[in-house]
């Protein structure tokens, strides 16, 4: 078979240019460093399932492999921070976890390896996908996809709900999103309303599934800077954790206690601030539904996680999800047809008559875990 080339641009993360790139390979292993780099100690990392070479490209800076065309072709590669590669991670344990055979074998490759492996290099180390490829943390969506990958491994979540907790301010808000820089992370503190209950969201999630919940007990810091004026719709700022930790729980209470505090409008509902979930939203006024449920579901399971720490706070939010979810339900079926909820229906073929979907309410009364599935992308 012919030879091809697979190429991997380096800037402007790796190198502006590739003079300084000092190149290697051990173990199969092609490894990228610039000590020049502004991001000191930034690895590119790239392997291949069959043999290759490596070469280095000038005009534009990039790192070529050439490889022997086979029927099929596994190629890994990703930069990654400072660190990060000090132990090498055991894919073969990681992605194996899953295994599912449906018959058809495309699917069962993707399940059974790829689906996992896409999920931790993509979402969670890359940061990077084909529609947004800035390499950013976002708040919401590191906590949604290391929680699901509870099942594969809880260091993920772990890691990630510490590190939400540093980028959460005093006020009970949340950085959306941040880069990570030398001189203090990059971020945006915004007006969104629904961010910020992905944490305590998250710490529920993990002390169920692990039965860890002296874990909510652990401290970490707050950002500090000065609130949004009323001027201000959104902030990107350099700002850095400081300050006496206080615990996970506290956190979480503030993150809960923040998205009240913001108000609700004429029918019992969450402002939708500057977008809840769909940030497509973000120029729309009024109450959002959907973050009345999510509130409701939220605060009912952290005061679960209370109970079971014998905080006192529990009845709190305890009523807050009630009253939420009032309102949420409400509001819903004020917005179906009349007659639609418990209208009874025949099956076309015999069979007993069944009634309608209680609604997203009902769910939520009924306790829909599914381990971070709830309200997944």
């Amino acid at each position: 078979a012919e030879d091809w080339r697979l190429c991997w641009a380096i800037r402007p993360t790796l190198a502006e240019d590739a003079s300084s790139l000092r190149v290697s390979l051990e173990g199969g292993v092609f490894t990228a460093t610039n000590p020049e780099s502004y991001l000191q100690g930034i690895v590119l990392r790239a392997s291949a399932s069959v043999p290759c070479e490596l070469e280095t490209d000038f005009a534009p800076p990039a790192l070529l492999l050439r490889c022997t065309g086979e029927a099929e072709t596994i190629f890994r590669c990703g930069c990654a921070e400072p660190g990060a590669f000090s132990a090498p991670l055991p894919w073969d344990a990681l992605c194996g976890k899953a295994h599912v055979q449906t018959g058809a074998p495309a699917i069962d490759r993707y399940v059974n390896q790829w689906c996992v492996y896409q999920a931790l290099c993509c979402r969670l180390l890359a940061r990077s996908s084909l529609y947004q490829s800035g390499g950013a943390y976002g708040f919401r969506d590191q906590l949604q996809d290391a929680v699901n990958l509870l099942p594969v491994s809880a260091d993920y979540a772990r890691a990630r709900i510490l590190d939400c907790c540093r980028h959460q301010y005093a006020e009970g808000d949340v950085m959306h999103w941040w880069h990570r820089h030398p001189d203090g992370d990059r971020g945006l503190r915004s007006r969104c309303s629904d961010d910020l209950l992905w944490l305590p969201w998250a710490l529920c999630e993990y002390t169920e599934y692990t039965g860890d919940c002296g874990f909510a007990l652990k401290k970490e810091p707050w950002l500090h800077s000065p609130a949004l004026n009323e001027n201000e719709r959104d902030r990107y700022e350099t700002v850095s954790p400081s300050g006496k930790g206080q615990s996970l729980l506290r956190h979480g209470k503030a993150a809960i206690d923040r998205c009240a505090a913001r108000g609700f409008g004429a029918h019992g509902l969450p402002l939708i601030g500057s977008g809840d979930w769909n940030d497509g939203l973000d120029a729309c006024d009024g109450e959002s539904v959907w973050l009345g449920f999510f509130l409701s579901h939220v605060a009912g399971r952290f005061a679960g996680l209370l109970r079971r720490l014998k905080d006192p706070d529990a009845k709190r939010y305890e009523s807050l999800s009630a009253e939420m979810l009032r309102a949420a339900e409400g509001s819903f079926r004020a917005l179906l047809p009349p007659g639609l909820l418990g209208r009874r229906h025949s099956p076309r073929r015999g069979g007993a008559h069944r009634p309608a979907s209680p609604g997203l309410g009902g769910l939520l009364r009924g306790g829909a875990r599914g381990r971070g599935a709830e309200y997944r992308d």
